[in-house]
């Protein structure tokens, strides 16, 4: 009795260790996502004379106040910083946030399509506004987690490979790796559960 007790605690262990492995590599999956954040290129104009900038061995000299260049979205972040450039466009604001969470719950039956650095930039929002202002904008935060719910209840929802795969233009890099996440796991479960009492129904059906 205690033999059997142990082994199925052991197997449970094992399941779960299996699951945490899964969620390990989601995790650094998101990690390089964000790197490829970071190390993407963005437009900002100078706000005063920059004699010399050096990044990633490349070196930019007798950069004049007014001029708009194009350097890696890390190296725009610090030169905004230090009030030496300003973002040639915002990748997003409040208001944008705004009408895409309302948007999207106010069409369950819809996803709509955004763009791939969408969660990258809300978050960086948020970030910089919170540097700013010193405090979180409660408002702001509450309608990004809002619309993720929103978006990953659908996901969870279409998780037919048929429906799916219409869908897959729509969803940002993220939600693309938590799409396929749940799809083969929902393939793994019915092709050892479902499809196995399939089986024997058909055996059970032509029997009779």
């Amino acid at each position: 009795m205690l033999k059997t007790y142990l082994a199925a605690q052991a197997k449970g262990l094992r399941t779960w260790m299996d699951l945490d492995l899964c969620a390990a590599i989601l995790e650094e999956k998101l990690r390089e996502l964000e790197l490829d954040y970071l190390n993407s290129n963005v437009k900002v104009t100078l706000t005063r004379d920059i004699p010399k900038l050096e990044a990633f061995g490349e070196v930019l000299t007798d950069l004049k106040s007014g001029a708009m260049i194009r350097v890696r979205r890390w190296v725009a972040e610090k030169l905004v910083e230090a009030g030496a450039a300003q973002h040639e466009s915002p990748p997003i604001t409040p208001a944008v946030i705004r009408q895409i969470e309302w948007r999207e719950r106010n069409n369950p039956a819809d996803l709509q399509k955004l763009p791939d650095f969408f969660y990258q930039d809300a978050w960086n929002l948020i970030s910089v506004n919170q540097n700013r202002m010193r405090v979180r904008d409660p408002t702001l935060h509450a309608m990004l987690l809002d619309l993720a719910s929103l978006r990953i209840a659908k996901i969870l929802r279409s998780s037919r490979r048929e429906a799916m795969e219409e869908l897959l233009d729509r969803l940002t890099p993220e939600e693309r790796l938590l799409q396929g996440a749940v799809w083969r796991i929902v393939e793994v479960w019915q092709k050892n559960v479902t499809m196995p009492l399939e089986g024997e129904r058909q055996e059970v059906t032509g029997s009779e």
